[in-house]
This record gives structure tokens, sequence and C-alpha cells, in this order.
């Protein structure tokens, strides 16, 4: 265990820190709250634990991650994307991509 995870019962759970903004305190506003992994490679965010990360979404989409505020998960959609490496079509089908310059 390296001190830096917070331990719970003899298990070290590793966090990542979601973000949070006091600016804009609205209940659509996007709150903070943890995402954690137990030793047996389970996500949860209470005491529910899910076998993938996957299962977790698709759960907290249709039940509320906070139980004193109607908050859900919800698929974010990207209306530009940025290409990492050159890709030519093999169809006529596809799009070129170049990565910007």
């Amino acid at each position: 265990m390296n001190g830096n995870n917070p331990v719970v019962g003899g298990h070290e759970f590793r966090t990542r820190k979601w973000p949070h903004r006091e600016s804009n305190p609205r209940p659509s506003a996007q709150e903070g709250f943890d995402v954690l992994r137990d030793s047996k490679e389970k996500y949860f965010i209470t005491i529910m634990s899910f076998d993938a990360i996957e299962d977790l979404v698709q759960h907290y989409k249709m039940f509320p991650v906070n139980k004193t505020k109607e908050i859900f998960l919800k698929d974010m959609y990207c209306t530009r994307a940025f290409a990492g490496a050159d890709y030519k079509p093999k169809n006529e089908d596809e799009l070129e991509l170049r990565p910007s310059r």
C-alpha cells in the first residue's frame, strides 16, 4: 500500500476525482464525486460494486449518483474530433484524417 490511496477495512482503494464546479451551484451543474476501485478490481461510487466501468456508467445513467440530489450520468457528444495520425481511407465511405499542424 502506497499511502496515497484511502484504506477502508484493510482494502486500499484507488480513486479518481471527477471535476467539481463551485461557480455554478444549480442541480444541473457538474458535481464532484469519486469513482473507487477495490483490491478485486471492481468499480464503485457507493457500496454497490460493478465488474466493469461500463456497467457502473450504465447503472448511473438510470439511477442518481447522489442520494440528496438528482445527479445522473449522461453521454457527451463531441462536435469536433482531432486525428492523432494520418489515415488514408480504404473505402469510399471513409474519411481521410490528418493531424492539425
